[in-house]
């Protein structure tokens, strides 16, 4: 049996407490190796799934029961890019870093394994204004 990242049972979201739903209720499971793919129209409530998988929103209805090990791994990133241009890749993780609490030697040892994994060690003292859109979107993962 492959092993379980999350199941989706019958998730809805509402923004207003009376408002109608961002979409009907949700329900799925994902396998380790298996792929999702959100369509829909503008509008329909697909950034807001995701949102809700990545732990960044409650859904109002519904649970979610992630795999062992699964929820503290799971990323996301934004359609907006939250990265200060004017900082080196190294100063934006330390910022946001220190914004969440951590201490600052875990934000040294934990900036620099992230940047290794994402090959962007090299780029760790460049401004971020200077990378492409492409890690612009690792950094900010990271």
């Amino acid at each position: 049996m492959d092993k379980m990242v999350c199941e989706v049972r019958s998730i809805t979201k509402r923004f207003q407490k009376r408002g109608p739903a961002v979409f009907a209720p949700v329900s799925f499971s994902l396998s380790a190796g298996e792929i999702l793919g959100i369509s829909g129209e503008n509008g329909a409530g697909k950034s807001t799934l995701v949102e809700i998988l990545a732990g960044v929103q409650k859904p109002d209805g519904g649970k979610i029961v992630y795999g062992e090990g699964v929820k503290g791994r799971i990323g996301y990133v934004p359609q907006e890019i939250a990265l200060y241009d004017d900082l080196r890749a190294e100063e934006n993780l330390a910022f946001f870093g220190r914004a969440s609490g951590l201490p600052e030697k875990f934000i040294r040892i934990r900036s620099r394994y992230l940047l290794e994994q994402l090959s962007l060690l090299e780029r760790r003292r460049d401004l971020t204004g200077t990378f492409s859109g492409g890690m612009k979107r690792k950094l900010h993962l990271a």
